[in-house]
């Protein structure tokens, strides 16, 4: 990422991801477009696909004098803000989901409010050290992540051993 440049997550038109982001990498725009591979049931066959990990969302890197370019480009809805204003979404949490997302841990976008709960810090693997809140959903541990400026938490499968109890998010 150059100087001046900041992250920002904007919506695209239901099922458009793919053809927004085309669009944008015609305009010169770096976009980040999160990919898993899905088996997908059709009725006559069995296919592994690439799909979305979060429904009509992109990130884009750009500069201020940019978003308009974005803004208007063929298949984006536009731009996740707060307060009238575009929300910038750290580089660390890009990283962070490029992570997750290339060494294909199981990701879910919770679309209902998650009630407070331990927060943790994960022992082994790629994420040791990274600390986040514990859930318990649909009788799986998983250790929430939140990235602020998204909409929707980001839920990831993390074996119960591989994690430590830090504290209670109260200050318990």
């Amino acid at each position: 990422m150059m100087q001046g440049k900041r992250w920002y997550a904007i919506r695209t038109k239901p099922r458009a991801e793919k053809k927004a982001e085309e669009a944008l990498k015609v305009k010169g725009i770096e976009v980040y477009m999160p990919v898993q591979k899905t088996l997908r049931q059709w009725s006559d066959r069995k296919k592994w696909i690439w799909e979305p990990v979060l429904k009509s969302y992109l990130f884009v890197c750009v500069e201020a004098r940019e978003i308009d370019l974005v803004r208007f480009t063929h298949g984006v809805s536009g731009f996740i803000v707060f307060g009238g204003v575009p929300a910038s979404i750290p580089e660390a949490q890009i990283r962070l989901l490029k992570m997750l997302v290339e060494q294909q841990y199981d990701l879910e976008f919770a679309t209902e409010n998650i009630a407070p709960g331990e927060m943790v810090e994960i022992l082994s693997g790629n994420l040791k050290g990274f600390q986040g809140e514990m859930v318990e959903r649909r009788g799986k541990h998983k250790l929430l992540i939140r990235i602020d400026t998204l909409e929707f938490p980001l839920l990831v499968n993390v074996p119960k051993v591989n994690i430590k109890r830090l504290r209670s998010v109260s200050g318990q």
